[in-house]
């Protein structure tokens, strides 16, 4: 039943979506607390469906968010008609504000919107230009980088010389001023004053809203027995419904004409279609879930600190869904990992280039990194270059700029300042 559910997903997205179809895709992708929102308003116009939603209103993990302030997603759509200058292109712009996260940032890929809409990916990427000069700067940015470019382009202070810097913040993070100045020609004193506002501006854009975009409601529950890891729904996380058969029955045994029965009919109709979609929704998240579970068993061993090479397009193909969806699906989704609430993106993580044939990602390499220097004494004040060479007679093959990155990550200072410490 489970493949089936799946193979309708599948058929559905590649082909030109009906209007019902695209409202299941919506649903599949839809937080609980906004999907218990709008079950139970098509619940109070029909008369057919029953709905029972055991978790409290406020459930869930507190969040920041205040209710005098605009929502990020209220302002965006509010500035649309002045930043999209063709009315063809507004539904582009609403679909890109789709792909917003909390913070802010696009985190749909240009093609796979382009895809979705059935638009050239250039178009796509000419309305996302124009939903780049919204106010504040920095939100539809695709990475921190980016982010800081539009709010350096916004106060007019985005050169050569600020895209130089942008671009090799690992390199000045290793070297240093004096050294990347010369290296690459800049003047120093202007170098330092650039660094002084990029400290300023804002990694998180959204942040001005005061809000998170949904409520951190775990809808999965990863658990684990003497054997294998599992995974189960959270029932309290979303609302059950019901059918009221016999209040229809009576319903259309009391009509009084023909009119009136089709009228029932219809609404019946109603509630039979969004009693399915929403157990296809149940059915396609705990596909996931499952599909997590087989391909980040060791990270889940590790707690979510050692994980494994994986994409959301990989995911979706797995489930026979398109990217965008796995991606809307993921996106503000929460699961209970022994007992800590984390993000469902938190299981996906890109590999990273390797000369030999095992994987890599981030949290593989800092974890080894933060392994090596809390557990060898002697590695306490070795160089980044250093520490890099010994990772690799480990089988970690990392350039020494992104080792050092990872060490600023860790919080962990450079060897001069450790061995400073250790003098002292």
């Amino acid at each position: 039943m489970r493949q089936e559910h799946q193979q309708q997903i599948g058929i559905a997205q590649r082909q030109v979506l009906s209007q019902s179809a695209r409202q299941l895709v919506q649903l599949i992708v839809t937080p609980p607390a906004e999907f218990a929102d709008l079950v139970e308003r098509q619940a109070a116009e029909n008369p057919f469906l029953a709905v029972s939603r055991p978790l409290p209103r406020g459930g869930g993990m507190p969040t920041d968010s205040a209710s005098a302030q605009p929502s990020l997603f209220g302002h965006v759509l509010a500035e649309i008609p002045m930043l999209v200058r063709m009315a063809a292109d507004l539904p582009i712009a609403r679909r890109l504000t789709e792909g917003l996260d909390e913070r802010g940032y696009l985190v749909d890929s240009l093609p796979a919107i382009a895809a979705e809409l059935k638009v050239s990916p250039g178009r796509v990427d000419r309305v996302l230009q124009q939903m780049q000069e919204i106010d504040p700067a920095g939100l539809f940015a695709r990475s921190v980088t980016e982010c800081l470019a539009l709010q350096l382009r916004a106060k007019g202070q985005l050169d050569e010389g600020a895209i130089l810097v942008l671009c090799h913040l690992e390199e000045l993070a290793a070297s240093g001023v004096v050294d990347f100045a010369r290296r690459h020609g800049l003047d120093r004193d202007r170098l330092k004053q650039l660094l002084a506002v990029i400290a300023r501006l804002s990694r998180n854009p959204a942040a001005a809203f005061g809000e998170t975009v949904a409520a951190a409601i775990p809808e999965l529950q990863f658990t684990r027995d003497a054997e294998a890891w599992s995974v189960r729904q959270i029932l309290q996380s979303a609302p059950q419904l019901t059918l009221r058969h016999a209040a229809f029955a009576t319903a259309l045994q009391g009509a009084v004409d023909a009119e009136a029965r089709r009228a029932l009919r219809r609404k019946w109709h109603e509630a039979r279609a969004l009693h399915q979609a929403a157990g296809l929704r149940d059915t396609t998240l705990e596909a996931l879930g499952n599909q997590l579970v087989v391909l980040q068993r060791t990270g889940l061993d590790s707690r979510l600190v050692r994980l494994a090479p994986l994409t959301q397009r990989e995911l979706a193909a797995r489930l026979s869904l398109h990217e965008s969806t796995v991606s809307r699906m993921v996106r503000n989704r929460f699961a209970l990992v022994d007992g800590k609430i984390v993000p469902l993106v938190r299981f996906f993580e890109r590999p990273l280039a390797a000369k030999d044939s095992a994987p890599l990602t981030r949290s593989i390499v800092l974890d080894a990194l933060r392994k090596l220097i809390a557990d060898n004494p002697a590695c306490a004040s070795m160089s980044d270059l250093a520490l890099a060479r010994k990772l690799a007679g480990s089988g970690i093959d990392i350039p020494r700029r992104r080792l050092c990155s990872y060490r600023a990550l860790l919080g962990i200072a450079s060897s001069r300042r450790r061995r400073s410490a250790r003098a002292n």
